[in-house]
């Protein structure tokens, strides 16, 4: 399995995949194995060697937003006869007031570490639902990343 971040061309295809079919992307991402980046800001109590999370698509879900802690589930993690995912439900979570819409089920991929470096240590992020939204920011982070770090 390629462990090379994708290349800018690779990133631009991406994200054009994204633009035009949700469909292409997801396959894309999930027959090349490309890695993606997750900022670490998203998981604070989480650090990494390469200043973020390091991650691949390994399936197409279901994704659910929990109206208590805002996060995008999937239907196992946030099974539909529930008013809140699981987590909230286990702490006994009250929900926060938000500026944002609750979001309709969308599809979405499942990501897992996909360095051998972020899966030896103890704190490492599970497996993460991302939607196309989500998954668009992650690759302009990356492209914007790239920039600062390779200016023309």
């Amino acid at each position: 399995m390629p462990t090379q971040k994708p290349t800018r061309s690779r990133i631009h295809e991406l994200l054009n995949l994204g633009a035009s079919s949700s469909h292409n992307h997801f396959q894309s991402l999930t027959t090349n194995q490309d890695l993606l980046r997750l900022r670490e800001d998203i998981w604070p109590n989480n650090r990494t060697q390469r200043k973020g999370w390091w991650c691949r698509a390994f399936a197409t879900v279901i994704n659910r937003q929990c109206p208590t802690c805002n996060r995008l589930w999937t239907t196992v993690q946030f099974p539909p006869s529930l008013p809140q995912c699981l987590a909230c439900s286990q702490k006994g979570a009250k929900k926060k007031p938000s500026q944002f819409k609750i979001l309709e089920n969308e599809a979405g991929l499942i990501f897992r570490s996909g360095l051998s470096e972020d899966l030896e240590w103890d704190t490492r992020i599970e497996n993460v639902a991302l939607s196309l939204d989500a998954m668009k920011q992650c690759l302009t982070n990356m492209m914007v990343a790239l920039d600062r770090n390779n200016p023309k």
